[in-house]
């Protein structure tokens, strides 16, 4: 049985914020999508479209431990209308036992590059059908923060298991929600958290101290060994 991996300390542990790097939504009557309006809308037929640049933020051999997609609801439309400067003016009668809008949202792969000016068939057919993540909506009043976990498919894509296209927000309600999009509220902007344990630091190699070669002892040659002879012959007859 292999040995247990040794505990990690949270210091040890990376948190990245990533913000989208394009955002829209898009509804089958409108045609092209709106990618310059401070807000994304969902509902009553309207899909929003989010993007994030992973270029660079994870580096190769890191673990991705969380992931989570961070929204924040600015408005709806039931018994209310969006203002300009984000607040709400009733349009309706209402009391504090008044019913809010509710609605689960799913959040889905986008399966094809797409831009903020994307048409409406083309953005709908590359939304892909598997839910990767849901969240609900039905404690009143707006703005308040929501969001949902998003690890499994920012695993997906820092592996290289799927591409990295981007995820859809979507909801069966009918009435109609907007979210601070990347051109409204900065601090408040669609965003991705990202978590993530660094991979094993390479050990650098360290190059030993080159061992001199000896050098081979001469060997005497046979004339040498002749001519020392002939030396010491001469030297005894004298």
């Amino acid at each position: 049985m292999a040995p247990a991996s040794p505990a990690r300390a949270s210091s040890d542990y990376v948190t990245k914020v990533v913000y989208a790097s394009a955002d829209t939504s898009i509804a089958p009557d409108v045609g092209e999508s709106r990618g310059d309006l401070p807000h994304i809308e969902v509902g009553g037929g309207s899909v929003g479209l989010l993007k994030f640049d992973l270029n660079g933020v994870i580096p190769p051999g890191a673990e991705v431990t969380n992931a989570y997609l961070a929204l924040y609801l600015t408005d709806y439309t039931e018994g209310c209308e969006l203002a300009s400067s984000g607040g709400r003016s009733m349009v309706s009668p209402w009391t504090e036992d008044s019913l809010w809008p509710q609605a689960r949202f799913n959040v889905r792969p986008i399966t094809r590059p797409w831009t903020e000016h994307i048409q409406w068939g083309d953005a709908h057919e590359g939304i892909g059908p598997d839910v990767i993540g849901s969240f609900d909506v039905d404690t009143p009043p707006p703005p308040q923060r929501t969001g949902c976990d998003v690890t499994q498919f920012v695993v997906q894509w820092h592996s290289g298991q799927t591409s990295n296209h981007g995820l859809a927000l979507t909801t069966e309600s009918d009435d109609s929600f907007w979210f601070y999009s990347r051109e409204g509220c900065q601090e408040n902007a669609d965003h991705l958290a990202i978590r993530y344990l660094p991979g094993p630091t390479p050990t650098p190699t360290i190059a030993g101290t080159p061992t001199a070669t000896p050098r081979p002892s001469a060997t005497p040659l046979p004339e040498l060994h002749l001519f020392l002879a002939v030396i010491q012959m001469c030297a005894e007859a004298l």
